[in-house]
């Protein structure tokens, strides 16, 4: 019917059917569409408003203790604060950036060109600090900043038992020493941290990931004793100091269990380094290879105790090569030749010797092999093979040169002589303890020893080595009521391939006390410039380090047995 009458057009009506099919259709989308949104894609849009909200970021590991064999810390994992930005959130770029310069040390440049780079709604600034006032960066009022709480590695003592137990990384996995040997056994994963974003865009934990416990790695007790350790530190510190020395080396153990009670290095390698210069760097001994030449040659039968020897007055002439002693003896037995370090009589000892008779002898003391103590980076030093020999070779070997040998190694041959001809490895691991309690969980006992020598020829060696500290080249380590059986070494270095005559590896190895050793103590300084022997240098080191020990009430036990004791106390 037309509106006044007039009939309505075509046109009109399609009009109006038109629009009522495009609003139905448009009703009908939009229906559609809150059916996909509500029912079919409820899920992935919840995923997505999720992970606007939520920031998982992944934790630092976290490291079980590290003590001494007292049960004293020397390394722990710590709480300390690690800071992030949401880089879309940042107020003030440069105002945060010149702040995080002048608190974590990163340059404002690098902070701000990360920040302009970042691609997601979170980038870490600096992890684990330790050590240093974030006062300033705590207060600071910039809504980008996100602090947290991680836990870090810290060093009880500084870098005292560094050459030990070594470092880890800014990721918290071990990089060196015991921290990367033992680093399956310390390290667990530090988790996944939930963050949600509040209605104002910042950053917080959520309450269930706050109250989450972490899981804690059991500790590892190690054979070191805190105390030796620091008396060791010292005294070879201030003996490098008076030599003027570009470095010193101190290894103490127990000779029957193969125990490293201290371990030192001075100055300790760099935090992170790799580098472990008491199994990884090897010297040629000079002397005090001596007495292992001496083991080996009584075993073979070659020379006896009692036998005069041919000194040839301190000088040697032989395929070309002259050989020279500073104390020139002319018919010394071998306690004399022990005492004042003939070169010419052990360069003799080593050529009466069979070739396979000397390489085996020496192989037999651990050298040429590592010592298998479990650091990483241990060398194997450098003992030429037979058919490697030249017709020199045992001459050399003699008197400490032509081989190569790492501190640990020549200490461990000394703890053979030591033990009685049996030779132990050594050991830095004691138990694995856990945590809370304490229980012991697994335990690293010493390994059965190999007998090397006869228990006769070790005695006859340690007597003879006596002659070394109370008349000889080690006298400025004696100590009057010790008997201390030792044996010093000078060594020149080779430099540009020639025998340096200011290069020298100084050393002095002991055995304390001499008759029943319970200890055996090497020193080495490299490259002393006041005084090159190392009975200058050296020996004066063990005499301060025994001294100190006789006044402790644990470690003098390694000193005194209890004759010995009884000895002191009625003198």
């Amino acid at each position: 019917m037309a509106v006044g009458g007039m009939p309505r057009s075509p046109q009109r009506r399609w009009l109006v059917w038109g629009i009522g099919i495009a609003a139905g259709g448009g009703f009908l989308g939009i229906w559609v569409r809150l059916l996909q949104l509500q029912v079919f894609s409820a899920e992935e849009l919840r995923q997505r408003v999720r992970a606007q909200a939520y920031v998982r970021l992944q934790l630092l590991p976290t490291r079980g203790d590290i003590t001494d064999m007292r049960g004293e810390v020397l390394a722990t994992s710590v709480e300390a604060p690690s800071y992030g930005v949401d880089p879309v959130m940042v107020r003030c770029p440069e105002c945060l950036c010149r702040q995080v310069q002048a608190v974590l040390g990163l340059r404002a440049a690098e902070c701000l060109e990360r920040i302009a780079a970042a691609r997601g709604r979170f980038l870490w600034l600096r992890r684990g600090v330790w050590g240093v006032d974030t006062r300033a960066l705590d207060t600071l009022d910039e809504p980008g900043l996100v602090k947290l709480r991680e836990r870090v590695r810290v060093y009880i003592h500084g870098e005292l038992f560094l050459p030990a137990l070594g470092a880890v990384g800014v990721d918290q996995q071990g990089l060196s020493g015991l921290e990367l040997a033992c680093d399956s056994l310390l390290r667990r994963e530090g988790g996944t941290l939930v963050m949600r974003r509040t209605a104002r865009g910042h950053l917080l934990p959520t309450v269930e990931q706050a109250l989450a416990p972490r899981a804690i790695p059991p500790a590892v007790r190690t054979t070191l004793h805190t105390d030796l350790q620091r008396i060791v530190a010292y005294e070879l510190a201030q003996g490098v100091v008076r030599a003027q020395a570009s470095s010193g080396l101190a290894i103490a153990l127990e000779p029957a269990t193969g125990a490293v009670r201290a371990f030192v290095a001075v100055p300790p390698p760099p935090r992170g380094s790799a580098h472990a210069p008491l199994v990884s760097d090897a010297y040629e001994p000079g002397s005090v290879l001596k007495p292992i030449i001496a083991a080996v040659a009584l075993e073979a039968g070659v020379v006896r105790p009692s036998d005069t020897l041919d000194g040839h007055n301190g000088r040697w002439t032989v395929g070309g090569h002259q050989i020279v002693d500073e104390y020139p003896l002319r018919s010394p037995t071998l306690r004399e030749a022990l005492a004042y370090s003939s070169n010419v009589v052990f360069a003799q000892l080593g050529q009466r010797l069979p070739v396979e008779v000397l390489v085996r002898g020496i192989r037999a003391f651990g050298f040429g092999r590592p010592t298998g103590i479990g650091l990483p980076g241990e060398a194997a030093g450098i003992v030429p093979k037979v058919e490697e020999f030249r017709p020199e070779t045992p001459l050399f070997w003699g008197f400490g040169y032509g081989l190569a040998v790492t501190p640990l190694q020549l200490a461990c041959a000394y703890a053979a002589l030591a033990n009685d001809g049996v030779l132990v490895r050594p050991r830095l691991l004691e138990a694995l303890l856990e945590p809370q309690t304490g229980k012991v969980l697994r335990v690293f006992p010493p390994e059965p020893g190999v007998r090397v020598i006869t228990a006769e020829t070790a005695r006859r060696v340690r007597k003879l080595l006596t002659a070394v500290v109370e008349e000889g080249t080690g006298r400025r380590a004696h100590i009057p009521g010790i008997a201390i059986a030792g044996k010093t070494g000078t060594a020149q270095q080779l430099v540009a391939g020639r025998y340096s005559r200011q290069a020298h590896t100084a050393s002095f190895v002991a055995m304390v006390p001499a008759e029943r050793p319970q200890l055996v103590v090497l020193i080495m300084l490299v490259r002393p410039r006041q005084g090159s022997s190392g009975g200058q240098v050296a020996a004066p080191i063990l005499r301060a380090i025994l001294q100190r020990m006789t006044l402790h009430p644990e470690l003098s036990r390694y000193i005194f047995t209890p004759s010995t004791a009884l000895n002191q106390h009625s003198s």
